[in-house]
């Protein structure tokens, strides 16, 4: 299929729930009251109104989809149907630290693949949004393919918290800015290079995916396998590395993390 010059109505209606949401809880930025959850992650206010409005929303939209959010999550496998995930904050502790750092992350598979994605950042002014098979978009511009050329000392890497210490050394300077979907929308963007995920949950990607795949970039598991089909990854359960790359940056990239392993 040709990709569009112009946004599908499915995908336009879908930025405009992740906008509405991400207005939801830009105005709770500033004067949130914080709680600790099981896994001694944060959550707010503005966390949970984010979410009752895209599950409200999309449950109107897409009657028949199946919705698993952040703030309620499940015990699943994705499976072969559609199935939404959700962050409704990603970077809330930035968000409740008061850095404007932080998005709405709404993304659809479908047959265990990524379909349709959207990161809004309300305090970025930023919009990602990618339909499979028809092309991805930056606010209003659509986005041609990233080149792919030899990492140099002053290109930028984007790296999770929780990395583990046998990461190679790279030639990049690395940046960790506490949300892992914008993170891997830049990414997607060839803002950066590169990208590192450690102890990772679908919702932290899922919407990125789509738009990875639209713009030439890859996602690979440490062994150097694409990731495909995503029927049988649990919802809400925690994974390992993931580097998100073009192919041929990717390569060596991960030549160095298997001989280290």
């Amino acid at each position: 299929m040709a990709a569009q010059e112009r946004q599908s109505e499915v995908l336009a209606e879908v930025v405009q729930v992740a906008h509405a949401a991400g207005a939801a809880a830009q105005k709770w930025f500033g004067r949130v009251n914080p709680t600790q959850k099981a896994d001694g992650s944060l959550a707010s206010e503005a966390d949970l109104e984010a979410e009752a409005y895209l599950m409200e929303h999309l449950g109107k939209l897409f009657p028949g989809d199946e919705i698993c959010s952040e703030e309620t999550p499940q015990h699943r496998c994705v499976g072969t149907g559609r199935v939404w995930s959700l962050d409704p904050v990603d970077g809330t502790h930035n968000f409740i630290a008061g850095l404007g750092v932080w998005a709405v992350s709404m993304g659809l598979l479908e047959h265990g693949r990524p379909a349709l994605g959207v990161v809004y950042s309300p305090p970025l002014g930023l919009t990602f949004a990618a339909e499979r098979g028809a092309g991805a978009w930056l606010n209003d511009q659509k986005l041609a393919a990233v080149r792919s050329h030899p990492m140099e000392r002053n290109d930028l890497v984007g790296i999770n918290t929780d990395m583990p210490d046998w990461l190679p050394r790279l030639p990049g300077k690395c940046r960790n800015l506490g949300s892992a979907a914008l993170h891997a929308c830049w990414a997607a963007t060839g803002v950066f290079r590169a990208a590192f995920f450690h102890n990772w949950v679908l919702w932290d990607v899922a919407a990125a995916l789509c738009l990875a795949g639209e713009t030439g970039v890859e996602t690979y598991w440490p062994d150097g396998q694409v990731m495909s089909s995503l029927e049988d990854m649990e919802v809400s359960e925690r994974q390992g590395l993931l580097v998100m790359a073009p192919p041929a940056l990717a390569a060596p990239l991960l030549a160095e993390i298997q001989a280290a392993r």
